[in-house]
């Protein structure tokens, strides 16, 4: 009996030192416990912590267990050491493993006495999903959406993506992309185009890493949106139909090889004092000239003798601020009733520029502001988004800032205060339409 005891003080002396570690750090070493979700996670851990310490033998079957019992030379049999060692290591993974496991998961475990049966019995379990709860988590995964936090987001469609690989169905990267952009807002819309248009594959830790910094930097332009409390749109009146303000179809050319030219829709008249003009040029006009008086009503006072951009009080803004009623921002010659038309007009009395497509913004934000545009028979138009753009030209580009993408209005309305003052030129403005002349040049 003392021979017995003294034999498994001595066996208990000479277990690995790596299983020591182990039984004295299991809860730092494994911090999750295994639940129905997180397997792969909880395999890994596992699996690493095992091969550190020298013991994943004793787990997946490689390091069999011993026979009870060995022959010595004269023929008698003998208690096997090697079998009592391994034992004894076993049950002591054995416990290492259940104490990792949730109150759910244990009844599947109940009835096994080695180590490496738990762990067979783990991996069966856990792999062997039905054809339907497949189908479910694909389902799940094609139609997940960004709702939460970028990292919430992404950390779901990770566990949807290590569920089906535990399954046997590991999804491909490219799908994997395809369905983490399908999944984002409107706001990242143009994050997505530059992603589908890339040349090379990206990867996963690639795109995960892009959409952390795209949603710090729409965060910041979220929060520097500015505030559109006075947004108003008034419309000149045109000559080309039944509805205010100057037109054009085609952007208009700039050109420094053209001095004397200046966007006037056609040639001028006498009634500037500039020289000719060709459709569609920017450049230096002779004198710019003062626009000839007509009988249209100046749209900052209300007086016919003259127009807006010759009007007196034109930079002065308590003058317009009491002329101006104090009310939500509003289109008088824009209907939500009217098709939308693609082409742009110029507004002398709008402070933003307002468009109903999408496209004109190349940079753009949602917008969650309290106002709205509001048109002349009264109804409400929303505002969606805002945002900065271009107008294309042969040679440059006219600047668009504080651009309010308003779906519902009519007409692509342009600011002639904006583009003066983004831009550094002067529109003037006569019967033949509108001359657009550089400040400096």
């Amino acid at each position: 009996m003392a021979s017995s005891s003294s034999s498994i003080t001595s066996l208990s002396s000479t277990l690995p030192s790596g299983l020591t570690f182990l039984l004295n750090n299991v809860s730092s070493l494994i911090p999750i416990k295994l639940d129905s979700t997180n397997y792969i996670i909880w395999k890994t851990l596992m699996q690493n912590t095992f091969r550190a310490n020298q013991l994943f033998g004793y787990i997946d079957g490689s390091i069999p267990c011993p026979p009870l019992e060995i022959t010595n030379s004269s023929g008698d049999q003998l208690a096997n050491p090697l079998y009592l060692q391994w034992i004894i290591i076993d049950n002591h993974l054995l416990s290492c493993i259940t104490a990792t496991l949730t109150p759910s998961i244990l009844p599947h475990v109940v009835g096994f006495s080695h180590a490496f049966e738990v762990w067979s019995a783990l991996a069966q379990r856990h792999s062997s999903l039905s054809r339907s709860h497949i189908h479910e988590l694909k389902l799940k995964l094609m139609n997940i959406k960004k709702d939460t936090t970028m990292e919430a987001y992404l950390d779901q469609i990770k566990q949807y993506v290590d569920r089906l690989a535990s399954a046997g169905t590991p999804i491909p990267t490219e799908d994997i992309v395809l369905y983490t952009l399908n999944g984002l807002p409107s706001e990242y819309a143009s994050f997505k185009t530059s992603i589908r248009t890339k040349s090379e594959p990206i990867s996963v830790t690639d795109l995960n890493s892009l959409l952390g910094s795209e949603e710090i930097h729409l965060a910041m332009e979220n929060s520097s949106t500015p505030s559109f409390d006075n947004t108003v749109a008034f419309i000149a009146s045109r000559r080309d139909g039944p509805q205010g303000g100057r037109s054009f179809n085609s952007p208009p050319h700039f050109s420094n090889n053209h001095p004397r030219s200046g966007y006037s829709g056609g040639r001028n008249n006498s009634s500037s004092r500039g020289g000719r003009g060709r459709r569609g040029s920017f450049g230096r006009g002779r004198g710019g000239g003062r626009v000839q008086t007509t009988n249209s009503a100046c749209q900052i006072c209300g007086r016919t003798n003259h127009l807006a951009p010759d009007c007196y009080y034109r930079l002065d803004p308590s003058y317009q601020q009491s002329y101006l009623p104090s009310q939500p921002p509003k289109a008088y010659v824009a209907s939500s009733s009217t098709p939308p038309d693609s082409k742009w007009l110029f507004d002398t009395g709008a402070t933003n520029h307002l468009t109903n497509d999408f496209h004109n913004l190349s940079v753009s934000s949602e917008y969650h502001g309290p106002e709205s545009i509001v048109v002349g028979n009264g109804s409400t138009l929303p505002i969606t988004h805002t945002g900065t753009g271009s107008l294309s030209t042969l040679s440059k580009p006219l600047h668009l800032s504080n651009i309010l993408l308003v779906p519902q209005i009519s007409h692509n309305l342009l600011s002639v205060s904006k583009i003066a003052t983004d831009n550094s030129c002067i529109l003037i403005f006569d019967s033949d339409g509108v001359t657009i002349q550089d400040k400096f040049t």
